[in-house]
């Protein structure tokens, strides 16, 4: 979808997770740029942050988009990046002695192609060679490769959604599987957006 951005744009957004742990602070935050070209589709830079007091994950991401007609193709180079702080704990667990941290590179595609001017469909696949980012010399942990599709209709000012995700990874010792559902609406001439999901997990609602 970075292929429809138009104008340069910049978003950024900070999350205190769990607020009222005291000392065990937990913070998300993310900070995006998007560059249009002309004839050469768009750029985009992404930083994403994790931390927690003995833990912290970033991930540094280089997007780009182009459209080919009513298609857009895209991908992310994505640098992963993981640090454990030293503690009692690590210390004592042979798991740490060859470092605290690791890293690794991801690639994702994805294409969104517009049917109409109303109805789009999306499949994106995400960390598609599954970088090892285990700390130990022999030992294995692959980010899971991640299958997504979707599709929108536009209805005058209100656009619902739905997708589907599903992880190579189970969970609970099932497939992970998951649907989300989505609306936006636009009032007051387009300057109050609301928006609403859901999914078998949780919900959400914002303005």
């Amino acid at each position: 979808g970075v292929g429809q951005i138009e104008r340069p744009q910049i978003a950024a957004s900070y999350d205190k997770l769990y607020a009222g742990l005291g000392d065990d602070d937990l913070g998300r935050g993310f900070i995006s740029y998007v560059q249009p070209s002309e004839y050469y589709g768009a750029f985009a830079l992404n930083l994403a942050m994790l931390h927690t007091p003995l833990y912290k994950e970033t991930t540094v991401a280089f997007g780009y988009g182009k459209s080919f007609g009513p298609a857009y193709l895209g991908l992310n180079m994505k640098g992963l990046f993981t640090y454990f702080k030293e503690n009692v704990y690590t210390q004592i667990d042979p798991l740490f002695s060859n470092g605290m941290s690791t890293n690794g590179v991801a690639l994702d595609l994805g294409i969104l192609y517009k049917l109409t001017d109303s109805f789009s469909f999306g499949l994106a696949v995400l960390n598609v060679n599954q970088p090892n980012m285990a700390i130990g010399e022999d030992a294995e942990a692959r980010v899971p490769l991640m299958l997504q599709t979707g599709m929108a209709l536009k209805l005058g000012n209100t656009v619902p959604t739905i997708d589907i995700t599903y992880r190579n990874k189970e969970l609970n010792d099932k497939q992970d599987i998951n649907v989300h559902f989505g609306i936006e609406s636009w009032l007051a001439n387009k300057s109050v957006g609301l928006r609403a999901g859901l999914n078998r997990y949780d919900m959400a609602v914002g303005a």
